[in-house]
């Protein structure tokens, strides 16, 4: 089912993978990357449970996962998350907030009016 909407999912602006920051990179979020990279899709890989691991530690992991990302290509942001602590909310409200920007291809309010006009 999952397979089925995101092979038809035309609305779909980005994808958002949750990866437990003392595991990353499972298979199955490597198959998913790769398939977001392949469709042109940005991804966001939030390393949850990040409040686990002191500072340094944690930087240590989001920079050796972004590095893992580059073979991959495509646009890939890699950043450390905890709904506990609140860490990293407002990165990822920020990228995702850009994924939903209006395209400059979108029709705009003029060209409705006169489509529903005419």
């Amino acid at each position: 089912m999952l397979s089925e909407y995101l092979q038809s999912g035309d609305c779909l602006r980005g994808l958002v993978i949750m990866m437990d920051i003392r595991h990353p990179l499972k298979d199955l979020d490597v198959n998913m990357i790769r398939w977001a990279v392949a469709s042109d899709l940005p991804v966001l890989g939030l390393l949850t449970k990040c409040d686990k691991f002191k500072s340094g530690a944690r930087k240590a992991a989001v920079l050796k996962a972004r590095k893992d990302c580059q073979e991959f290509g495509g646009d890939i942001t890699i950043q450390a998350f905890s709904s506990l602590k609140i860490i990293g909310k407002g990165e990822a409200i920020a990228v995702m907030s850009k994924w939903l920007q209006p395209d400059d291809e979108l029709v705009d309010s003029t060209d409705i009016d006169e489509i529903t006009e005419g």
